[in-house]
């Protein structure tokens, strides 16, 4: 299974607010309108229960405006008592916005160290006092993190930072604001434990409790889509079948061309055998087979076939086979996955970074989303968008072009929406 994280910033639908206006977060509003009509149709499509992560502004930006920090709860308690009871995970959203009486504007100040702490502690308080549970997910705003701020996002309980995004070399934010954003781009494209002395890199002997899970990012200029939308028939066939303590081989004059891998992002093939057997199987491709057995194990060694730069891979045939009449040609789940061949387990994100929001314009996102899914070791998704999505025409429709293609994607029934907890059992 591919995990999805589907991350949406419940914020106010303007970043620079009118302080002295409380107005409801219409976004908000209909963005989770949204994603109640299409819970079911992605629970159709996956065949499984989804779950989304709501992180929640409360900072003191919100404070200052609304009187309280919690006004978000206390406004919308309804819709996050549902989403509570629908089993998604809710967050916590941090911005670090100071109003200056002076020239009577908000900055952003990423230089106070000190401020920065407030925000952090404020929300965690609010969130604790006002949902009456601690907080376990965190997002920092505009993709700053540095380790003084995750080593109090650690200390004050949070287990998962949804924050970094690979790729991004520390760009302007589109509004008033002092210090510097960090450069991500050599943060894993993967969940990690960071070292306590630098967060952009996976500790060993100093890792911290908390995980990192970074957005999924990546570049514009990422060309080919991935070849599981390659329009190429692949197919297993058995070739034989031997039970090794008799040396009676059964070999299979009729192959037995199984779903067309294009389609299909996992083949299933199998048998059941009693005593010790041997399987040969050849996987049959447009350049050339590629031929892979199982030992007296009965597990899988895995093959590799390397053509044009394709790779192809056997992987996890199951070890403990059911037991049934001897040399009988049944299922086993094999699967399989073609890709491009990378160069390492990070992709190079030269050229113009995006991360996969899915406000944006949705041939690059899917041009990202298939090469990620392709090349990550634990496949998994982090995708965001921000709760005034809604209210944008041009993003609305991105939302749904986006979505459609998620619903329609080859691999659709091996997605599960899931929270960061959910979620880093399968990838962590």
């Amino acid at each position: 299974m591919i995990p999805i994280l589907m991350c949406i910033d419940v914020e106010p639908d303007k970043r620079a607010i009118d302080s002295n206006v409380r107005e409801d977060w219409k976004g908000f509003e209909k963005t989770y309108e949204f994603f109640c009509r299409l819970r079911s149709r992605l629970e159709a499509a996956t065949r499984s229960s989804v779950h989304f992560t709501w992180f929640l502004r409360m900072d003191p930006q919100i404070g200052h405006t609304y009187g309280s920090a919690a006004w978000a709860v206390t406004r919308y308690s309804r819709i996050i008592n549902e989403i509570q009871a629908a089993g998604d995970e809710v967050g916590l959203h941090i911005h670090p916005w100071r109003w200056d009486k002076t020239s009577q504007i908000w900055i952003q100040d990423f230089a106070d160290q000190e401020w920065i702490d407030h925000c952090v502690r404020l929300g965690f308080k609010t969130f604790r006092q006002s949902l009456k549970r601690q907080c376990l997910s965190f997002r920092f705003g505009d993709h700053w993190l540095n380790d003084a701020t995750l080593d109090l996002v650690e200390k004050l309980g949070a287990r998962f930072d949804l924050t970094v995004e690979p790729g991004y070399k520390g760009g302007v934010p589109p509004d008033h604001f002092v210090g510097s954003l960090p450069d991500y781009t050599t943060i894993p494209q993967q969940p990690y434990r960071p070292s306590r002395a630098d967060f952009k890199k996976p500790g060993l002997l100093d890792r911290r409790s908390l995980w990192i899970v970074p957005v999924s990012a990546g570049s514009i200029h990422w060309t080919s889509l991935s070849p599981i939308r390659r329009l190429a028939t692949y197919s297993w066939v058995i070739l034989r079948h031997q039970n090794i303590s008799t040396g009676l081989i059964t070999a299979n004059p009729n192959p037995i061309p199984v779903n067309d891998l294009a389609e299909a992002g996992e083949t299933v093939l199998s048998w059941t055998s009693q005593g010790t057997t041997e399987v040969e199987v050849r996987f049959d491709a447009p350049d050339g087979p590629l031929v892979s057995r199982t030992g007296p194990s009965g597990k899988a060694t895995t093959g590799k076939w390397v053509s044009n730069g394709k790779v192809f891979y056997l992987q996890d045939v199951s070890g403990d086979l059911p037991l049934t009449s001897a040399n009988t040609l049944s299922t086993v789940k094999v699967n399989v996955t073609p890709f491009e061949q990378p160069t390492s387990n990070t992709p190079d994100t030269g050229g113009e970074y995006m991360t996969l929001n899915l406000a944006f314009n949705s041939l690059m996102v899917g041009r990202i989303m298939d090469t990620l899914l392709s090349v990550l070791r634990n496949p998994y998704l982090a995708l965001v968008v921000r709760s005034d999505v809604t209210i944008r025409p041009n993003e609305q429709v991105n939302l749904e072009e986006n979505f459609d293609d998620i619903l329609s994607h080859p691999l659709v029934e091996q997605f599960v929406f899931e929270t960061p907890m959910e979620a880093i059992t399968r990838v962590g």
